[in-house]
């Protein structure tokens, strides 16, 4: 049976507590040991900082030092990542790197869609969510070890309007902040970036109303973050229960529609109090429909614009963690 939620009102769960998910994961997590991978292709972004390419070159010494077979390619306009991992699949590689931010990230792990080839990543981006949830290494040498060892997991990403996504999607004014967000912008600051842009959105943008479907059940909320994992933007929480583990997301409603609330919602993640106010509600699911117009984001590029449909990965894929 259906059941209509208006924004506003709770389920009698508690003020942000999650159910189950529709297919809950009560399954020992599943870590992989594998033959240690002697052929490993990093693809990488040459437009990061110095900084962050003294880091990978630090991380691909060590690899080749330990004896593995390292190939390098670099992406030069967006799609080179997905078409890189795409076409390595005839060559037999033990590893496909991704060495980059989210972007290079979400590219690789789209290159990779019906592939067996284990995801590996060196975070050298602004947020490196997908290495916080997994609680990867900071050290060079630590992820050097950790790519050598081979040991995967397997995580369940998120698919939007057919493109993969490995953290978040976004819809409302999250969707729109990243929709207008300059590059050249976002080299210079940073997070930085989206603080000024998150400014520069609260003049134009026009709070409304989106209708979201989750498995079935109903909402109406201003907006949305649907994450497989626990941190957003870095290391805030929007979503607490949220595993990439887990073959399911988790949808955090904001339900307020207006510039106050925006603003609100801002400093609650700042101080990441997001989960505990009264006018977000957060939800699992395994399939999500939104109505309406305007943008959707997906690991912090624009891949859709609604009306959109939003699914788990069931497969999952392997990725090289700790």
């Amino acid at each position: 049976m259906l059941v209509r939620h208006e924004a506003g009102g709770h389920d009698g769960l508690g003020r942000n507590s999650a159910r189950p998910c529709v297919n809950p994961p009560n399954q020992p997590l599943r870590v992989t040991a594998v033959t240690a991978p002697s052929r490993i292709l990093v693809i990488h972004n040459p437009t990061a900082g110095r900084r962050r390419q003294r880091f990978l070159d630090a991380v691909l010494s060590r690899l080749r030092a330990a004896g593995c077979g390292v190939t390098t390619r670099a992406t030069q306009c967006v799609g080179d990542g997905e078409r890189l991992a795409r076409q390595a699949a005839a060559e037999a590689f033990d590893v496909i790197v991704a060495a980059g931010g989210d972007g290079t990230i979400n590219e690789v792990l789209n290159g990779l869609a019906g592939q067996q080839t284990p995801l590996g990543v060196i975070p050298v981006g602004t947020a490196n969510v997908l290495a916080a949830e997994l609680e990867f290494p900071e050290t060079a040498e630590g992820l050097a070890d950790m790519l050598r060892r081979g040991r995967t997991r397997r995580i369940y990403p998120g698919v939007a309007s057919g493109r993969r996504f490995a953290t978040v999607a976004g819809v409302g004014f999250d969707a729109h902040v990243v929709a207008n967000v300059r590059l050249g912008l976002k080299r210079w600051l940073g997070k930085g970036a989206y603080v000024w842009q998150y400014i520069a959105e609260m003049v134009r943008y026009r709070p409304r109303v989106y209708q979201f479907d989750i498995d079935g059940v109903v909402y109406r909320a201003a907006g949305a973050v649907v994450s497989n994992a626990r941190f957003y933007a870095g290391r805030y929480v929007c979503t607490p229960d949220a595993r990439l583990t887990d073959p399911c997301f988790h949808v955090c409603l904001f339900e307020t529609a207006s510039r106050a609330a925006i603003v609100r919602y801002g400093l609650a993640l700042l101080a990441r109090r997001i989960p505990g106010l009264r006018d977000v509600r957060i939800v699992p699911g395994t399939r999500l429909r939104v109505a309406g117009d305007g943008p959707v984001q997906a690991d912090g590029d624009i891949v859709a614009h609604l009306p959109v449909e939003i699914a788990t990965v069931t497969e999952g894929i392997e990725i090289v963690a700790p």
